[in-house]
């Protein structure tokens, strides 16, 4: 059995590994600070409810060993995976055609996640979380660095449990900091450059994820 030090180290190695992880670009980060550019603080801070939800969801999912099942169910998985890939397609479109209703003068600049309640916001950072394969991933290959055969069946849950309080941590940061009033001023005034730039990278991101699974059974 190992010691606490070597507990701590490892949890601490994970941690490290998931902040940076969490931190890098992805569909989760661009959908927090894109709400929260367009409709301020409290939209940004439901839709991060909705990822830091389904992140954990995704580490107990690691933590307990169904990721391997998933694994081994190649079709149940792809199918997973496909959807995810056509909701940021979906995304994507959205992203396109305001910025093209913005180009073109045919509206102010005025998103319809404006009308969206907390739920929809909460929904919305909830879906694109869980239909992203890279997220159990992520948590799979984080828990497989530190656990080793004489590991305490704790470990991967303490290392979840570290993780993810790190993870509330950046996707609230992300929500409040791109919710700032000149940061909102400036979106209204230049936020479909934003939109064009996001949907160019829901669409690479859509077209990745189901490429893996096309090219995977070609």
């Amino acid at each position: 059995m190992a010691g606490i030090g070597q507990i701590l180290g490892d949890i601490g190695s994970a941690v490290l590994v998931y902040l940076i992880a969490t931190m890098s670009p992805g569909p989760g980060n661009m959908t927090i600070v894109s709400a929260a550019m367009r409709s301020g603080r409290r939209a940004g801070i439901q839709v991060a409810m909705g990822v830091i939800t389904a992140s954990l969801f995704w580490g107990l999912i690691a933590a307990s060993g169904l990721s391997i099942l998933i694994a081994v169910h190649r079709h149940f998985a792809s199918v997973i995976i496909v959807l995810g890939g056509l909701y940021l397609g979906f995304l994507a479109y959205r992203s396109f055609l305001s910025f093209w209703k913005v180009l073109v003068g045919t509206a102010a600049y005025d998103n319809l996640s404006l009308a969206r309640s907390d739920l929809e916001h909460y929904f919305q950072g909830l879906t694109i979380h869980l239909a992203n394969p890279k997220s159990a991933l992520a948590w799979s290959a984080i828990i497989a660095i530190v656990l080793q055969p004489e590991s305490s069946r704790l470990l991967p849950f303490l290392v979840v449990a570290g993780c993810w309080t790190i993870g509330v941590i950046v996707f609230s940061f992300y929500a409040l900091a791109f919710s700032y009033h000149r940061m909102i001023d400036w979106y209204q005034g230049r936020g479909h450059w934003i939109d064009l730039g996001s949907g160019l990278l829901f669409t690479f991101f859509a077209i990745q994820i189901i490429w893996g699974v096309v090219s995977g059974y070609m």
